[in-house]
């Protein structure tokens, strides 16, 4: 949580089940991906979503600094949201 949240304030958490959206879309292309897959060779494929891997992609590419536990990212969202 130390991600969210003003840098003066304490951490918060994100409003909505960030992740359980994120499965969804992450899901949605899984399976566009098998149909193309399989019109193109007739196989069909089997598509698997893991929440917990999904929330672990975001945070590491939304902020490389979550990689180092040591390190905690200062993020300016009122900055971000002016810009």
């Amino acid at each position: 949580m130390s991600i969210t949240g003003s840098p003066d304030g304490e951490p918060q958490k994100v409003g909505v089940a960030l992740v359980d959206v994120l499965a969804g879309l992450f899901a949605s292309v899984g399976i566009l991906a098998a149909l193309h897959h399989r019109d193109a060779t007739g196989e069909g494929q089997r598509v698997e979503v893991d929440d917990p891997e999904e929330g672990v992609v975001v945070v590491l590419e939304s902020h490389p600094l979550a990689q180092r536990p040591q390190v905690i990212p200062e993020v300016d969202l009122a900055a971000r949201l002016d810009a």
